[in-house]
């Protein structure tokens, strides 16, 4: 039967207080042991607790429950900081964690990576949504009270912000008034374009600025990114321009509080008047009569015979004045021409001059015999040509092209080859081989008639190696190198060669129809311009040659010397009317 024994209990032992134990390290003695001697034990446990920075611990001592709590800085709402290693708090360091909004009471300094915003109070009937551009209205408490901005009309303007959400009646808000908002529909703008208040619609923007009198301007922000889905940055001055649009016609004009105020263009006929403070249009006042007089040779007078308006005359450089009567004063030339580089005398050696009567004297040119003037109204130019009115055929030039040397045996040829390919005639002046060096070429100037034609008549010499029929043939061509389609058309020539090495010279005549004419680039060439005629040759056999001598001053050395002599190209002027082609046999 089991004995239950009832102890009374100590609330507070003492440290020499005694107890029974069961020592399990030997054998489960029963053992005597104090209170002390458990507090000194050496098993694991929290042998005490000690209170570190900004922390409290309560009771310090004793055998009771322990309570730890950190030790603040300030009050309710305020921000703790480190102040000199324990916490800190000040009423300009507030957050307030219904509204989510910290409060700081001084300065802030350091950057900011966002946009700047205006908490504000939404008074526009119907609310606001974001991207709206909205103005202060009014207040209430610390809020600034905001609807919707327009440019016409400066009871709305100018601009605070954009507004950063949408917002309801009476709703608070917030209102960007510098950087950046994202999210925005900015369909219809594009990329980099400078945003403006709008003139038209409530709360819009527009990517230029409004124009006429009536809208004021203010640039609040440019697009980061076009599009649906868009951004823009705010840039908004909070103020429209200084300078405002003004209508066609109008001016500025300071007001009595030296500002600028617009004054409207005035009546037709009006003019601008001062009474000395400001200024106005108005009529000419009427019943005056303002009288243009010369009282003097270097007097103007304007005057209504109360108020005479002078302006003093003096002569330039070769001018004079002077007043043979009252209000009439004579500009005279009295210097006509020393200043300019002019001519007065056209002298002809053996003729008389020509000497100018006047500054408006005209010289006239008449043409003689065998010449042609042509003017040019539009370049100032006279052309003087060879003319063949008065005959049926005039010489314009002659061309001699041959050799230089001494030799009376040699001479510069030029080897024919056996090809359709009409190839430049050349030779070498100074040389009997057969390096040439210059082309056979002449220039003409194009005469002034149309219908008539240039006779071509070429002589020149011609060498065959072969005692088989051969066959020269030319032809001229306005452009240098070989050509197989000459522009002026191509003749053969026959050489029926019995003997080898004969010479031969050869007559070659050609006309051309002065309107067929070209230039150097195939185009049409005008009258007194210059174009260029290439001889150009081949033939049927290889070994013949075109061979280029000269006329020799010297006395021959002998009978059997054989020398050809130049070539020679002899050009024409043909009257289309004295040219028959085909001629009717007389009946």
């Amino acid at each position: 039967m089991a004995i239950i024994y009832t102890y009374p209990q100590k609330s507070d032992p003492s440290a020499s207080d005694k107890l029974l134990i069961s020592d399990s390290e030997d054998n489960n003695k029963t053992k005597l042991v104090t209170i002390s001697d458990i507090r000194s034990a050496t098993v694991s446990g929290v042998s005490s607790i000690i209170a570190g920075n900004n922390i409290s611990i309560s009771p310090a001592s004793g055998v009771t429950d322990v309570t730890i709590n950190a030790i603040t800085g300030g009050s309710d709402t305020q921000m703790q900081y480190n102040n000199s290693g324990s916490f800190g708090g000040t009423t300009g360091l507030t957050w307030d964690d219904s509204t989510n909004i910290l409060s700081i009471a001084t300065r802030y300094e350091g950057d900011i990576n966002g946009a700047v915003l205006q908490q504000v109070l939404v008074k526009e009937p119907g609310g606001v949504s974001k991207g709206d551009a909205v103005f202060i209205s009014g207040g209430t408490g610390d809020n600034p009270e905001v609807r919707k901005t327009r440019g016409d009309s400066i009871s709305l303007m100018p601009a605070l912000g954009i507004m950063k959400e949408n917002a309801a009646l009476n709703a608070i808000g917030e209102c960007v008034t510098s950087g950046e908002i994202t999210g925005l529909n900015l369909t219809g703008f594009t990329t980099g374009d400078e945003l403006f208040v709008s003139s038209t619609v409530a709360g819009g923007i527009q990517a230029s600025a409004p124009t006429g009198e009536a809208n004021l301007i203010q640039k609040i922000g440019k697009v980061i990114k076009g599009g649906n889905g868009g951004a823009l940055t705010v840039l908004g001055a909070f103020r429209t321009n200084a300078t405002p649009n003004l209508n066609q016609g109008s001016i500025f004009i300071g007001n009595g509080s030296n500002q600028a105020s617009t004054l409207a263009i005035g009546t037709n006929n009006y003019v601008l008047t001062s009474n000395g403070t400001t200024a106005t249009w108005a009529a000419l006042p009427a019943g005056k009569t303002y009288t243009l007089s010369a009282p003097s040779a270097n007097i103007l007078r304007l005057g209504d015979g109360t108020i005479n308006d002078d302006v003093s005359l003096s002569g330039g450089t070769g001018i004079s004045l002077s007043q043979s009567a009252a209000d009439n004063i004579t500009f005279t030339n009295s210097d006509r021409g020393s200043s300019q580089n002019i001519f007065k005398t056209v002298a002809v050696s053996g003729q008389a001059n020509i000497v100018a009567d006047s500054n408006a004297d005209t010289l006239t040119f008449a043409a003689g015999a065998g010449v042609t003037l042509t003017t040019n109204n539009l370049t100032d130019t006279l052309t003087i040509a060879a003319s063949s009115s008065s005959g049926a055929l005039s010489l314009l030039k002659t061309s001699v092209f041959g050799y230089t040397g001494t030799n009376q045996s040699s001479y510069s040829e030029f080897a024919l080859t056996n090809s359709t390919t009409f190839a430049p005639v050349r030779f070498n002046p100074t040389s009997a081989v057969s390096a040439a060096t210059n082309d056979v070429v002449v220039a003409i100037t194009v005469p002034s008639t149309p219908a008539n034609y240039i006779r071509v008549k070429t002589q020149f010499a011609v060498r065959s190696s072969t005692s088989s029929q051969e066959f020269v043939h030319c032809a001229w061509h306005h452009a240098s190198g070989s050509v197989t389609n000459p522009t002026y058309g191509w003749q053969t020539i026959g050489l029926d060669d019995d003997v080898t090495n004969d010479i031969t010279v050869i007559n070659y005549t050609t006309d051309l129809l002065v309107s067929e004419l070209v230039d150097l680039e195939g185009e049409s060439a005008s009258a007194g311009s210059t174009v260029y005629l290439w001889l150009k040759a081949n033939c049927s056999a290889t070994g013949t040659d075109i061979l280029l001598g000269r006329w020799w001053p010297s006395t021959m050395s002998s009978t059997g010397t054989a020398s050809a002599g130049p070539l020679v190209v002899e050009i024409y002027e043909l009257v289309a009317g004295n040219r028959t082609f085909n001629p009717p046999t007389p009946e």
